[in-house]
């Protein structure tokens, strides 16, 4: 199967929106990637922002975020407490996160199963895992809807 990174992709600007922690991009329908600045701390701010991004993004629809995070990115407590809240994943009905370092994805699975997140969550190495489950998860959701 051949894959294109959607580095090589031009995306037109209502697709896509820079902020000082990354960058998001409406991959598809209710998905959007979110990639992670190297050395990126995130505070309640940023995690606000973010999220704000991803629904004007999807034109306040429910979404499905696709996280491409650099090594070993920091989230204060606070950030960490709000992440969790219903109130904060409203609108989000699922996260895939990609991380090639197998610690590193070896700890995202050890906090999903303590804190066990209100949306489904995953770890992957590859965004084609994580789209593939990300488009069966959004499939579900567009089952539930009413005709």
């Amino acid at each position: 199967m051949e894959t294109i990174s959607n580095r090589e992709i031009c995306f037109p600007e209502e697709t896509r929106i820079q902020t000082s922690t990354g960058e998001h991009l409406l991959l598809e329908p209710n998905i959007i990637l979110v990639r992670v600045t190297k050395g990126t701390e995130f505070g309640v701010s940023e995690l606000q922002e973010s999220r704000d991004i991803n629904q004007k993004l999807s034109n306040g629809e429910a979404y499905c975020v696709l996280l491409e995070t650099a090594p070993f990115p920091d989230y204060t407590d606070e950030a960490k407490a709000l992440s969790t809240t219903p109130e904060f994943t409203d609108g989000r009905f699922a996260l895939a996160i990609i991380q090639n370092s197998l610690a590193l994805r070896l700890l995202i699975r050890f906090y999903i199963k303590m804190n066990k997140p209100i949306c489904p969550t995953r770890a992957f190495n590859s965004r084609e895992e994580a789209l593939i489950w990300l488009r069966q998860e959004r499939d579900k959701q567009v089952k539930k809807r009413p005709a």
